[in-house]
């Protein structure tokens, strides 16, 4: 989440260490180190700077604003949230940014209501500029998440333990990243089962991948075939994914001649019931 954001911010034109002074410019050594560090994204090391900074001087709002938002890009939530709070209650005004940041604490940490607030102040207090948009966009984003999952949450779960697919649609090798096409009857999936493409040691235990599928029937899918050449090769073949009408497939593979790095994007389209 708080990549996101960071990420936002510097499409808007911003950037979370760019912040303009909003208090006395401090003589402090541990400030000023604290602040530096703070600056070269060490937040480790400003963190206890900045707790000494402000034990000599408590109401330093830059150093609360960079100690909480050094305990935000550290993980701890909790003392980011505790510092978020200090800062906003010595000034409310300090700058509207810090809401956001601190909406994004409360969220981490499932406090709902004090996040929809801070969220909402944090409208009030930013102009709608084209180097604002994003961000506020952002807000709205996450008061429209905050109002459901508050709802979402309360609901019972109706999601029915999986069941297994047998065999041989399953394998004791590796079976994964499964895909069914537009017709939701037919499953492709990537398989590092014995006999693929590749010329197998008698002693392996699995093959290289390749891209095989199955056909349902009612309730019962077919035994998996293997996809012919030149979808499959004798290298790593696999992650099929299909467009919105089943005509086209997007697979990677690997080790292929007329690559363009070691693993590369291939498309294949549906003639018929073959693929091209």
């Amino acid at each position: 989440m708080k990549w996101i954001l960071v990420a936002l911010l510097v499409l808007s034109g911003m950037h979370v260490n760019a912040q303009a002074r909003r208090s006395a410019v401090f003589a402090d050594p541990n400030f000023t180190k604290g602040e530096a560090a703070y600056e070269a994204d060490k937040y480790k090391e400003a963190i206890p700077l900045l707790e000494q900074a402000l034990a000599v001087t408590p109401d330093n709002q830059d150093a609360i604003y960079y100690l909480a938002s050094s305990y935000y890009n550290n993980d701890q939530m909790e003392e980011a949230w505790t510092r978020f709070m200090v800062l906003e209650k010595l000034n409310p005004n300090y700058n509207s940014f810090f809401y956001m940041v601190a909406a994004s604490v409360g969220r981490s940490l499932k406090k709902w209501k004090e996040t929809e607030d801070l969220l909402l102040k944090y409208k009030s207090h930013t102009l709608k500029t084209s180097g604002s948009t994003r961000l506020l966009h952002r807000a709205d984003y996450i008061l429209n998440y905050i109002k459901n999952v508050q709802v979402l949450s309360t609901l019972s779960t109706s999601i029915k333990e999986p069941v297994l697919l047998p065999a041989p649609v399953n394998s004791k090798e590796s079976d994964y990243l499964p895909m069914l096409d537009a017709t939701g009857n037919r499953l492709y999936f990537t398989s590092k089962r014995l006999g693929g493409f590749s010329e197998e040691e008698t002693a392996a235990k699995e093959g290289d991948e390749d891209l095989y599928f199955t056909v349902r029937t009612g309730n019962t899918w077919a035994a998996p075939e293997l996809l012919p050449s030149p979808l499959n090769t004798t290298g790593n073949d696999g992650a099929a994914s299909f467009s919105a009408d089943g005509q086209l497939m997007i697979f990677g593979a690997c080790g292929r001649e007329d690559g363009v790095g070691e693993c590369d994007l291939y498309f294949s389209q549906l003639e018929g019931d073959k693929w091209s």
